[in-house]
Formats: structure tokens, C-alpha cells, sequence
């Protein structure tokens, strides 16, 4: 008996891990975690460059936290000022390009059923170039809502220990409802032309829907 016991507690461990399921609310509490993401940029293929890192921080950037318990929102950056504690993923280049995904050293209250706004305000047009495409994010406001891709630690799952290991806990914001349209330019990007065959994504991707961490489905996971 406890052999078979062992064996189905070692299964449900792998599944967490391996699957890592939406977890019910009651299981993933609120917690104050870091906040990771990547805008919702149409035809990124979980990759865009911006050309001109001034003329992107010259706009605003907020995060609207919604929960039935509390409103909060996150200004990364305005008026030409991100915001302390916030950063741009990845390293400095030379020639002002810059990744589309941001993220923060602060933690804050985050929590699996909260709805999540966020807003643009683009002054000037704004080049950009992914894998396979060149393009353009015109000016205006751009807002798209969703929920988290993931989140880790603050919650009773094993999955947190292998992905953090002694990190901060972390929210990631991947999951949105749409994506903020890109005016293609060029159809041809920093690794060439798109094959014909498009991209095969990866057999984890394949396995795992795309849903949120509150299991709703993602119209959009850059």
C-alpha cells in the first residue's frame, strides 16, 4: 500500500512540474511577487526590437492591477523616465534597439483571479524589426486587458522550487486577450525571410494550452 501511495504521490509531483496546471485560487493566495513582461505586439514571435529606445520612453507605460480587493496601478515609465525599480530586459546595444519586455526588482501584491490592463501612450511612430518581419507601432494609446502566463512562489506547489531556486517569487504577463497591431514593412527580419512552413513551435507549447494562471485561455502569449 505504501508503495502504490509513493508512486501516485511521485505522479501528481511530476504532472506539477512537468504541466504546472492553473492552481485554484484558495491554493495560490495573494503574494507579493516581481512582475515580468513582454508587450502584446502583434506577429513577435515571442521576440521584437524596438529601434529607438528615447522615442519609446518618451510616451507612458502603466500596469492596472485589478483584484475584488484592491486597484492598483504601476506606472513603469513616463515622459521619457522609467520609473525605479523597473528595467529593460536584456543588455544596452549601441545602436538604441532595445527588447519589448520589462521588468521589475519591487515586488507587488499579485494573485491568480486578478485582471490586468495595460496602456501604451505612444508619442511618435515607433520602428521595430522581430525575426521575420519589420514593421511599425503607429502613435496613440494602445491598451490590451489579460491575466498572468505564471506565477511562482507564494503558493503550494513544487513547480516554485524548481523554477525559482532562491529567487524572488515572480508574475509573469504574457497572456492577453489581443495583441496592439504592427504595420509591416518589411517582410524580412534579423533571421531573413519567414520559411513557408512557418515556425513549429515547441512540443511543450504543443502539449500545454495556452491558458492564463486563472485558467482562462490566452488570445495572444508572446
Amino acid at each position: 500500500m505504501l508503495s502504490r501511495l509513493s508512486v501516485a504521490f511521485s505522479a501528481i509531483v511530476f504532472c506539477l512540474i512537468v504541466f504546472d496546471p492553473p492552481m485554484p485560487v484558495v491554493l495560490g493566495p495573494t503574494a507579493k511577487r516581481t512582475v515580468y513582461f513582454k508587450l502584446p505586439i502583434a506577429g513577435a514571435r515571442f521576440h521584437w526590437m524596438f529601434d529607438d529606445r528615447d522615442a519609446f520612453l518618451a510616451g507612458a507605460l502603466t500596469l492596472r492591477i485589478i483584484n475584488e480587493e484592491r486597484d492598483d496601478t504601476l506606472v513603469v515609465f513616463r515622459d521619457g523616465i522609467l520609473r525605479d525599480g523597473w528595467t529593460m530586459v536584456g543588455d544596452a546595444r549601441s545602436d538604441g534597439a532595445f527588447y519589448f519586455g520589462l521588468e521589475t526588482s519591487h515586488r507587488y501584491a499579485t494573485a491568480p483571479d486578478d485582471s490586468l490592463i495595460i496602456t501604451l501612450t505612444v508619442r511618435e511612430d515607433l520602428l521595430g524589426r522581430g525575426p521575420y518581419h519589420e514593421g511599425v507601432l503607429r502613435a496613440g494609446t494602445w491598451t490590451r486587458t489579460g491575466t498572468y502566463s505564471a506565477l511562482y512562489g507564494g503558493r503550494w506547489n513544487p513547480m516554485d522550487y524548481a523554477v525559482l531556486r532562491d529567487r524572488p517569487p515572480v508574475a509573469y504577463l504574457q497572456c492577453w486577450d489581443d495583441v496592439w497591431p504592427i504595420e509591416i514593412t518589411a517582410a524580412s527580419g534579423w533571421q531573413g525571410v519567414e520559411p513557408a512552413e512557418g515556425r513549429a513551435e515547441g512540443w511543450a507549447r504543443w502539449m500545454r494550452p495556452r491558458r492564463g494562471a486563472d485558467g482562462r485561455r490566452c488570445g495572444s502569449h508572446v
